[in-house]
C-alpha cells in the first residue's frame, strides 16, 4: 500500500536454505524503486543506478560507467545519453572505470543535484566533482568543479564532454542556417563541420528533446558520439575552477526556437529552416532584385554526396534539368535559370529525385519591376495618401482614422470602408471598415479621438531588399490604458509584385508592460455585394466554401485560405504573420471581417496580403516568413 512517494529501498530480510539443510540469513537493500509524483523531488540508488527524480522527471547514472540518461517516464533507455567526460590532453578515459570518492544528493527550492566526485589519477592531484540538477519542468543541468589539492601547476587543462542522441527530425544550427533533419540513427549520418550555434532540437516521437552548451565550449562530432569542450585555463595549486554548465531539455522547451533562446543566440533577424537535402532559391532571398536570372541551389547535408537528377520550373515552363553523381563528390550543387518576363509573383517547381529519394518542392519568387508612385490628394477636406506600385494601390487618410481605407488590386476594390466619415453598422458604433492595426482594449471609438500622421518612406528588410512604405503613426494621449503609446502602422509595397507587407513598431509603449498584450489587425473585405465573395478554408487537403452576406459564421483560418469574388477571377491571401496567435474571420449579412492577433512587442513580425489568379495552398507563403524588418 502506497503511502506517500519517495525513493523505497526496503532492507530485506533474507533466508536461504543450502541443499544439506543448512540456513544462511542475511540482509539485502539493493532494491530501489522510484515512486514519483507530481511535485516531489528526491533520489536514491538501486543496485546499477543511482536516481534523481523530480516530478515526473527521472534522472539515471549507471554505476558501471557513469552514463547519464533522461526522461519524462522510469526506463533507463533513452533516446539522449551522456557519458563519462574526460581530462586532457592527451584525454584520459579513466572515469569511466573509476569508482568515485564520494556520491550524493541534495536539494533546493527548484531541483534536486546528484554530486560524484573523482579523483584523477592520470592528472594527479585533480579532483573533479561532477554535479547533475533535475528541475520539475524537465531541465537538466550538467557541469563540474575541478579542485587542484595537489602541488602540481596545469598550464592548459581541457574538459570533454562526450553525448549521444539517437534523433528524430532534429534541427542542427549549420552554417549560419536552420536544418531541419529526416530520422537519424546516429550523428555520423550528418555532416555537422559547420556548426555555427551552441544548441540542437529535435521532436522525439512528440516528446521534444534539446540541448545547449556553454557558448565558449568547442563543438565536434566524433562518429556516432558528439562532445563539447572547454578550456580551464592555468590551475595552480589549491585553485577551485566552476565551469559553465550544459542544459538537456526534456520537454521544458517544445520548439527550436524556445531552445535557441535560452541557449543565449542574439540575433537581428531570424535564422531560416532549410531541409536537410535543400533546395534554396536566390540564397534564400525571395525577391529576386532586377535581374535576367536567378540561382538555385541543391545542398545535402547528409555525410553522403548528392546523387540523382533535378528539374526545375518557373511557373509551367520547365527552365532546366540537371544530374549528378556520386563520382564527383558533390555536398552543393549550383546553377543559374532565367526569370526574366516571368510573373512578378512566380512559384518553383522541383522535381527531385536522390538516390531512392524523390520529392516535389514549391518555392516562391517576387520578381519586382517598374516603380511605386507616392502622391497625396484632397478629399473631402481630408488629404488621402496613395501609394501605387502598378498592380496593387492603397489609400490611407489619417484624418479619417489611421489606417487603409482603400485597397485595389488590377483596380477591383478589395476593402469595405466608410470614408470619408465614420458611420454606425450592424453592432459597430462608430464604423470605418478599412484595415487598421490596434492595441488591445482599443476600440474604434476611443482611436478616433486620438492624432495620427502619415508619411511615405522607404524601408529594407533582412535580405536588404528595398520597399517604399506608407507609416502611419499614431500618439495615444485620452485612452486610460495605452495613455503615451507611440505606434507606427507600415504598409509596404514592392514595384509590380501583387503583395502588401504590413507591420507594427512601438516607438513608445507609454511606460506600458506590453507582455500579454496583442496587436488586433481588422480588415473588412467588399464586394459590389457581400454574397460576391467566397471564402474557401483548406485543411488537410479538404476545402469548404462559404459564402459570404448569407448567415453569421466564424471561422479559424489555416494556411491555404483565400477570399475569391464571383465577379473576378482573382484570390486574396491574408498571411498570417510568424509571431500571429490567431488569425479568423467573421461575416453576417452586413460585413466580412478577417481578424488577426499577434504578440504586442516593440517590432511586430510582417503579415502578408497576396492577391494571384491561381489557386494554390496558402503554406507556399510561409517562405515570406524569412523577411523581416527592422
Amino acid at each position: 500500500m502506497l503511502k506517500k512517494y519517495g525513493f523505497y529501498q526496503p532492507e530485506m530480510a533474507i533466508l536461504a536454505t543450502k541443499e544439506n539443510g543448512d540456513e544462511l540469513a542475511f540482509s539485502c537493500s539493493s532494491m530501489g524503486i522510484p515512486i514519483k509524483s507530481f511535485g516531489q523531488k528526491f533520489g536514491g540508488e538501486s543496485k546499477d543506478y543511482w536516481h534523481i527524480c523530480n516530478g515526473i522527471c527521472q534522472v539515471n547514472i549507471r554505476k558501471l560507467d557513469y552514463k547519464i540518461t533522461a526522461g519524462r517516464n522510469e526506463s533507463v533507455n533513452q533516446p539522449f545519453a551522456f557519458f563519462a567526460p574526460k581530462l586532457g590532453k592527451p584525454f584520459s578515459a579513466e572515469f569511466s572505470k573509476a569508482k568515485p570518492v564520494a556520491a550524493e544528493w541534495f536539494t533546493d527550492d527548484t531541483a534536486i543535484t546528484f554530486k560524484l566526485v573523482f579523483k584523477s589519477e592520470a592528472f594527479t592531484g585533480i579532483l573533479v566533482s561532477l554535479y547533475t540538477s533535475l528541475y520539475g519542468e524537465g531541465l537538466v543541468k550538467i557541469w563540474a568543479e575541478l579542485t587542484n589539492e595537489g602541488d602540481e601547476k596545469y598550464e592548459n587543462l581541457y574538459f570533454s564532454q562526450p553525448l549521444y542522441y539517437e534523433m528524430q527530425k532534429p534541427y542542427f544550427p549549420l552554417d549560419n542556417e536552420v536544418i531541419e533533419f529526416s530520422d537519424i540513427k546516429e550523428l555520423g549520418f550528418m555532416e555537422l563541420s559547420g556548426i555555427t550555434e551552441n544548441w540542437f532540437f529535435a521532436d522525439h516521437n512528440g516528446e521534444p528533446v534539446g540541448f545547449c552548451w556553454p557558448k565558449n565550449a568547442k563543438s565536434n562530432p566524433d562518429g556516432w558520439q558528439f562532445y563539447y569542450q572547454q578550456e580551464t585555463g592555468c590551475i595552480e595549486s589549491g585553485d577551485q575552477i566552476v565551469l559553465a554548465p550544459g542544459y538537456l531539455s526534456i520537454g521544458a522547451f517544445r520548439t527550436w526556437e524556445e531552445m535557441r533562446h535560452f541557449a543565449g543566440v542574439g540575433t537581428e533577424y531570424e535564422k531560416n529552416v532549410y531541409h536537410e537535402k535543400a533546395l534554396i532559391i536566390n540564397r534564400g532571398n525571395p525577391v529576386a532584385k532586377e535581374q535576367d536570372t536567378a540561382e538555385f541551389t541543391l545542398k545535402t547535408y547528409r555525410s553522403s554526396y548528392l546523387n540523382g537528377t533535378i528539374d526545375l520550373y518557373l511557373n509551367t515552363d520547365k527552365k532546366q534539368t540537371s544530374n549528378f553523381s556520386q563520382e564527383q563528390e558533390l555536398s552543393v550543387f549550383k546553377s543559374n535559370f532565367p526569370i526574366k518576363d516571368t510573373e512578378p509573383l512566380s512559384i518553383i517547381n522541383a522535381e527531385i529525385t536522390l538516390d531512392s529519394e524523390k520529392k516535389q518542392v514549391r518555392e516562391l519568387l517576387l520578381v519586382p519591376r517598374g516603380n511605386v508612385r507616392m502622391l497625396t490628394e484632397e478629399h473631402g477636406g481630408k488629404t488621402v495618401y496613395i501609394m501605387d506600385n502598378g498592380i496593387i494601390s492603397l489609400k490611407g487618410a489619417p484624418d479619417f482614422y489611421p489606417g487603409l481605407f482603400s485597397l485595389t488590386y488590377k483596380e477591383r476594390e478589395w476593402l469595405d470602408s466608410s470614408f470619408p466619415e465614420p458611420v454606425a453598422k450592424g453592432w459597430w458604433n462608430p464604423w470605418t471598415g478599412g484595415m487598421k492595426t490596434v492595441p488591445s482594449q482599443m476600440s474604434v471609438f476611443s482611436l478616433l479621438k486620438e492624432s495620427s500622421s502619415a508619411e511615405f518612406t522607404s524601408v529594407k528588410d533582412s535580405y536588404g531588399n528595398e520597399w517604399s512604405a506608407l507609416a502611419i503613426r499614431t500618439k495615444v494621449v485620452h485612452h486610460s490604458i495605452w495613455k503615451g503609446l507611440e505606434y507606427t502602422q507600415y504598409f509596404a509595397l514592392l514595384p509590380g509584385v501583387p503583395l502588401l507587407a504590413h507591420w507594427v513598431k512601438a516607438e513608445n509603449a507609454g511606460g506600458k508592460y506590453l507582455l500579454n498584450e496583442k496587436w488586433i489587425t481588422d480588415l473588412f473585405i467588399a464586394g459590389s455585394s457581400l454574397k460576391d465573395l467566397t471564402l474557401t478554408v483548406s485543411d488537410k487537403g479538404a476545402e469548404s466554401a462559404y459564402q459570404a452576406g448569407v448567415e453569421e459564421q466564424s471561422f479559424v483560418l489555416i494556411d491555404g485560405s483565400r477570399i475569391s469574388s464571383c465577379l473576378s477571377p482573382e484570390n486574396m491571401y491574408v498571411m498570417r504573420s510568424k509571431d500571429n496567435e490567431f488569425l479568423g474571420a467573421y461575416m453576417n449579412k452586413e460585413a466580412f471581417e478577417v481578424i488577426s492577433e499577434r504578440k504586442a512587442g516593440p517590432l511586430a513580425k510582417p503579415g502578408f496580403i497576396a492577391f494571384d489568379e491561381r489557386s494554390f495552398e496558402g503554406r507556399l507563403l510561409n517562405r515570406l516568413h524569412n523577411l523581416e524588418f527592422c
